[in-house]
Formats: C-alpha cells, structure tokens, sequence
C-alpha cells in the first residue's frame, strides 16, 4: 500500500468502483436476500405506553403554600410496596409481580401539583391497566401517609398509543444487511486499487516536489 494517499488514486478508486458497479450491485442484493430470508419469520413485537396523571389539591390550591409538592413523591410510586399493591389491583392473572412492574413504570413531574404516570408493555390494554393500578396505588399510599385525600388521580389511562413499530426494526435489520453488501464490496475494490503497486498514470509518480517526469517504461 503507498504511503501516501493522493489526489490520483481516489480518482482511480472512484473509476474501479465505477467499472465493477455490476459486482457492488450484486452483492447488494445477494445480502439483501439473505436479510429477508433471516427476517422472514421475525417476530413484529410493538411497545406502548399509556398514562395516567395525579395531582395535589393542597398544592393547587393557592390558599395552601406550605403544602409539599408532590414531586417529592415520585420516589415513592417506583418503591417496592407501592408496586406489589400495584400487582394485586392488576391481578395475578397478569402474571406480573412488583420487580416486573418497576421495570415497566416511568414517572416524570409534570410541576409542583401534578405526576405523569406511565407504563409500558408489549400489550397495550396491560399498559393501561398498570399504568391506573400504580395511580391507584400510589393515592392510596400517600393518604395513608399524609393522613388525608389531597393526592387524587387526575387522569385515568383509558388507552394507549404506540411507542416502538416492530416492523421499523425488521425493516432496519434488512437495511443493515443490504449496506454489508454494498460497503464490503466497495470496501474490498478500493482496498485492492490503493494495494496495488501498478502505476496507471504519470499523476500517480509526481510526489510533492513535482519531479519532472520524462516518460513510462510499460510492463510488457
């Protein structure tokens, strides 16, 4: 391979890429094929979420400034205990358990008043289920500490929408594989012209000091 790199031997990459297009071309499509038959029976598994909102009357409530915002709370909805009350309201026929249900919760304040609630599942109906048990439960455990009823549910999740297409994802893996093809191919013809040690135009012998070049002995 030459030291250098110059302006000649891009321009002759860029002709041996031309002229062996047909086999770029053909590899291409040779790994496309293989993506679609690796992918033909791939599983399409969607993701979605639904949420639902709390809030604090006592924080609405202008009258009330020293009431604590509920945003101190949002430790609480992911904790342990409000998770297996969580799983009791959903059900054992769900077959979810309180570990399961801290891996499907995100909680975000909204402000000093209101808590996003979300739950994620490859079903959307358990999503929605979830995501009202934790409000469910979490209003239930914070009357249980505060010692009254100013956290309330404010939204119920009565559907869910979609957050991941499967078939985005089957359809990024064939992509994938057409670009193997494609990259190696070309890869391999640029690599093979900057390896080789033939000369094929008098721009490639001027080197930086602009040697004047009087003429090529051919390889006969």
């Amino acid at each position: 391979m030459r030291e250098e790199i110059s302006v000649e031997d891009l321009k002759l990459c860029i002709l041996a890429l031309w002229k062996k297009k047909l086999l770029v071309v053909a590899a291409t499509i040779f790994t496309t094929l293989v993506g679609l038959i690796l992918t033909f029976d791939a599983k399409i598994v969607n993701s979605y979420s639904a949420k639902t909102t709390v809030y604090s009357v006592s924080v609405s409530s202008a009258s009330d400034t020293s009431a604590p915002s509920i945003s101190n709370y949002t430790d609480i909805i992911t904790s342990k205990k409000v998770c297996e009350r969580a799983a009791a309201i959903v059900g054992t026929n769900s077959g979810l358990d309180a570990s399961a249900i801290q891996q499907m919760v995100g909680v975000s304040a909204v402000n000093d008043s209101i808590i996003s609630i979300s739950a994620y599942s490859t079903d959307p109906d358990l999503a929605v289920d979830v995501s009202n048990a934790l409000a469910e439960a979490f209003v239930r455990e914070a009357t249980s500490m505060a010692g009254n009823d100013s956290i309330r549910i404010l939204d119920a999740a009565t559907s869910s929408y979609l957050t991941n297409d499967g078939r985005k994802d089957v359809l990024s893996k064939r992509v994938m594989f057409a670009m193997i093809g494609g990259v190696l191919s070309a890869g391999w013809i640029v690599a093979k012209e900057l390896i080789s040690r033939e000369i094929r135009t008098v721009g490639q012998c001027v080197g930086d000091n602009e040697d004047e070049i009087l003429g090529l002995i051919p390889k006969m």
